[in-house]
């Protein structure tokens, strides 16, 4: 082991003493090996897109792709050509890595690193860029050399590269994955590209990243085209930067993006921020396109909590997903709520909006409460001055004998003596009940009512408002029990007891 450590220790001063007294120009060296395991982590099927994307860059109308698994080998054939008239534009950057890119410049381009060639280069066992400046040919064992055999027009890009089968199926899958631009035939193994349908173009100002006057990376905001295209079947959406796959998305649909996306440098992550005011841009030009069922995605909901949403968006995006038959759940009211689910109302409740998405109904008043459209009536339903009860010296016969009925049927039914009183009020009840004391309406009900005594109104009122001893709510079954209850026991009575329901006239 000392000798080992001995042996390492001779070979630094060795170098240090070859390298004694000369100036290196670049202050960094790459190893090609360290590279490609440290850039393993991309995957294979970007590496594709890396070629791919230079060809669309150009002028090109035509891009092939053509890619071969050696048999037997863990390696495969890789051609990416391009019709491009004037090619590569300077060879010299197909091996310098983060040289000064004419693409830094344009947000319509793709890429922002000039790292593409690199990143397949180091992972080749041998390759070749020819072009219309000439040759870079990259050898295993003869390194890189310059040749000036040139192309009459477009750049070939050929290379043995590393890759075993699995490797090769997701190659050939992330190919399939590519949105072609308009205008560029792109063709993998022979077979043209087919292109999704497109739903939509719009523009949204969105950031992105292009370089300032000093060539220094800068983030800013600018307005650019968006499209929306269908999803193949079994297909994931996805988000895409100029056509090149980025990362899935949960929308219904593919995203192209017109202009550079903020990305990391493995080009695998997009910052929250920007995924949002995507979905929001998508969400605002494609409602009339969202399926019901999706209204209440995830994505959906986020892009509804962004101010920049459109009022009208955020009330259809809740019709989609509610109906239009809907109602606030109104605490105050619960058989307001039962009346409106009866009616075939959908009833909401705060859980199932956000705090910004109830923002928006209050600002807008889209939904009312169940008691604002269904009120259940009260007797202070209708205003009326402190005291409306009818004096007892102002009683006909026949309301003292109503009163008189009522108060037996109280103590025979709800084992109790209860308090009758009769009321002059301008609201919808005939009668109301409540704390054992029986009212009667007589400007609702009339004179003429209180002469039919007993008779089957009378009792059906008297039933009616007795059930409230045991529960408030018309629609609550512990009402309509009670007053089935009261109904068989008042049949008992009657007949048990009918000279309680004889005429007292």
């Amino acid at each position: 082991m000392m000798k080992n450590m001995k042996g390492k220790a001779q070979n630094s001063a060795a170098d240090c003493a070859a390298h004694s007294g000369q100036a290196k120009k670049n202050w960094l060296e790459v190893d090609i090996v360290g590279m490609r395991k440290s850039t393993a982590v991309f995957g294979s099927g970007p590496l594709i897109y890396e070629l791919v994307q230079n060809g669309w860059d150009t002028n090109a109308t035509e891009v092939r792709i053509t890619l071969e698994k050696q048999p037997g080998r863990p390696y495969a054939n890789l051609v990416v050509f391009d019709n491009d008239p004037d090619g590569f534009k300077d060879l010299k950057h197909a091996f310098t890595l983060y040289a000064e890119s004419e693409k830094k410049w344009d947000p319509e381009k793709r890429g922002v690193w000039n790292l593409g060639e690199k990143l397949v280069l180091c992972r080749c066992e041998d390759a070749q860029i020819e072009s219309t400046k000439g040759t870079v040919i990259f050898s295993k064992t003869q390194g890189r050399k310059m040749s000036r055999k040139c192309r009459e027009f477009g750049t070939c890009f050929s290379a043995s590269i590393r890759m075993n089968t699995e490797q090769y199926e997701e190659c050939c899958a992330a190919v399939l994955k590519l949105i072609p631009p308009e205008g560029v035939q792109t063709y993998f193994n022979e077979e043209l590209l087919s292109t999704r349908d497109k739903l939509k173009d719009f523009e949204a100002t969105l950031p992105t990243v292009i370089s300032n006057e000093d060539g220094e990376l800068r983030r800013t905001r600018r307005k650019t085209g968006v499209g929306v295209f269908r999803r193949n079947p079994g297909e994931k959406a996805r988000l895409h930067e100029l056509g090149i796959p980025v990362v899935e998305m949960d929308t219904e649909w593919h995203i192209v993006v017109g202009q550079k996306v903020p990305l990391n440098m493995t080009r695998d992550n997009v910052p929250p921020s920007f995924l949002k005011e995507l979905r929001t841009a998508v969400l605002n030009n494609m409602i009339q396109e969202l399926p019901d069922e999706a209204a209440s995605a995830s994505w959906v909901i986020q892009a509804t909590e962004n101010d920049d949403i459109s009022d009208d968006v955020a009330i259809e995006v809740m019709h989609k997903r509610f109906g239009d038959k809907v109602v606030i759940f109104d605490p105050m009211d619960h058989e307001a709520n039962k009346t409106a689910v009866a009616k075939g109302y959908r009833v909401i409740h705060g859980r199932d909006l956000t705090a910004e998405q109830w923002k928006i109904v209050r600002r807008t008043g889209i939904f009312k409460r169940s008691g604002f459209l269904f009120p259940t009536p009260t007797p202070t339903s209708s205003p009326h001055v402190p005291d409306t009860r009818l004096p007892i010296e102002k009683w006909t016969p026949e309301i003292h004998a109503t009163v008189d009925h009522a108060k037996r049927m109280g103590s025979a039914l709800l084992g109790f003596e209860i308090d009758v009183e009769v009321h002059l009020v301008n609201n919808g009840f005939l009668a109301w009940y409540g704390g054992g004391k029986l009212n009667f309406n007589l400007k609702r009900l009339g004179y003429e009512w209180f002469k039919l005594i007993p008779n089957e109104s009378i009792n059906d009122l008297i039933i009616h408002e007795f059930g409230h001893e045991f529960c408030s709510d018309h629609l609550d079954s512990k009402y309509y029990k009670a007053l089935t209850r009261l109904g068989a026991q008042m049949v008992n009575l009657a007949l048990d007891q009918p000279e309680l329901f004889e005429a007292p006239f």
